[in-house]
């Protein structure tokens, strides 16, 4: 929470590295909080959730414009002359401009302040009361689903390159990584192999996802009528190479399947081990010990819409 409440204020102004800390927070906080249920009675867990939910998906697209900013930025100019590379960030800046205010009329200033404190309430709600234990099988329960949801992802995508698919694995990877980071950090198991692998095969996915929106963005732009100008041909050539880049990590992500299955696999061994056998004597003093308020790692850019649910 320490991340999102740095960071919200500059977020809702438009910057674009704040924006994206702030967002993942709110991924990662949707990740947290229902491992509380259990240990905290009433609304409240439910409350933080739908505003971290909300803020979340609100910063999201202007967090795509960002990634396809910071994508024409990178390009060089063989790929992208200047006549196209300057019409298409003139649209960007526009689109981006547009988002923004749609942003601050759905968040306000008032709205990103709640969420801190319903978070600081639920952390002293934690303090106050002896854990029960409830949040490990809950963390377990989160992480078998995921590890599920993956193989079915993966299992629906096979070879064929169909963008939703790979869209669904993608997403469904990030929140098996995040169940997997949140029990390295609370439940002392070790972790970090499989996460970094989830991450090299998210870094894949989401350099593909960034091409096919910025491939959308160029296509939904208004072209003059008659013979199209030059920038236009230029817009044109780049959605091809786009296109091309987005077949060849499709072929990496086929190649890394049969291991994104195995994770699964890996990810079901920690389920178990939050999960003591009936009866073992030192489950009841298991203690919660995450911190709603710690400092997660620095996150990679990516272009992701936040996904529904």
């Amino acid at each position: 929470m320490a991340v999102f409440g740095r960071h919200a204020a500059a977020a809702l102004a438009g910057e674009a590295d704040p924006l994206h800390d702030a967002r993942v927070a709110t991924r990662r906080l949707r990740e947290l909080l229902p491992l509380c249920a259990g240990e905290v009675p009433g609304r409240a867990v439910t409350r933080a959730r739908r505003r971290a939910r909300r803020i979340g998906r609100a910063f999201g697209g202007v967090r795509e414009i960002d990634v396809a900013l910071e994508l024409v930025a990178s390009m060089p100019d063989e790929s992208l002359p200047a006549a196209g590379a300057g019409r298409l960030r003139h649209h960007l800046t526009d689109e981006r401009a547009r988002r923004r205010r749609r942003l601050r009329a759905r968040v306000s200033g008032a709205e990103l302040r709640k969420l801190p404190r319903a978070v600081s309430e639920l952390v002293g709600a934690l303090d106050a009361r002896a854990a029960t234990g409830a949040w490990a099988h809950a963390l377990a329960a989160r992480t078998r689903r995921h590890a599920a949801r993956v193989r079915g992802a993966v299992a629906e995508a096979g070879s064929l390159y169909v963008s939703e698919r790979v869209h669904e694995v993608r997403i469904a990877a990030k929140k098996l990584r995040y169940a997997l980071e949140i029990a390295g950090a609370t439940a002392d198991i070790e972790t970090a192999a499989a996460t970094s692998r989830l991450k090299a095969a998210q870094d894949t996915l989401g350099r593909l996802h960034d091409r096919e929106v910025l491939q959308d963005l160029i296509r939904a732009m208004p072209i003059p009528h008659g013979r199209p100008p030059e920038w236009a041909a230029q817009l044109d050539r780049l959605r091809a190479d786009l296109a091309a880049d987005c077949c060849r990590l499709h072929a990496d992500f086929v190649a890394a399947q049969p291991a994104l299955l195995e994770l699964c696999g890996s990810a079901e061994e920690v389920a178990a081990r939050l999960e003591p056998a009936s009866g073992d004597d030192g489950n009841e003093e298991r203690m919660l010990k995450m911190s709603l308020e710690a400092e997660p790692p620095r996150e990679a850019v990516g272009g992701d819409p936040e996904p529904a649910g």
